[in-house]
């Protein structure tokens, strides 16, 4: 067992896993996690969740960074 403290980045609460855990599991940056909440022992469960890739419709893409562009000033006092 590894005592490890959570931390706030941004609005978010992070809890690193050790690089040995991550190593032992094939973990990488990116990866996909689903998380579960046991309630009855407290904890948390998590297990990496294989997606496949899929392709951005580029017309998407376009029309989420125009959105981004448009109100990226009320987006950034959202996050605070």
């Amino acid at each position: 067992m590894e005592v490890r403290k959570v931390y706030k980045a941004g609005n978010s609460l992070v809890l690193a896993i050790p690089k040995k855990m991550l190593d032992d599991l094939n973990l990488r940056e990116g990866t996909n996690m689903a998380v579960y909440l046991d309630r009855k022992n407290q904890c948390l469960i998590a297990k990496p969740l294989n997606l496949p890739d899929r392709e951005i419709d580029p017309s998407f893409a376009a029309r989420v960074e125009a959105f981004i562009d448009r109100y990226e000033e009320a987006l950034r006092e959202l996050a605070e």
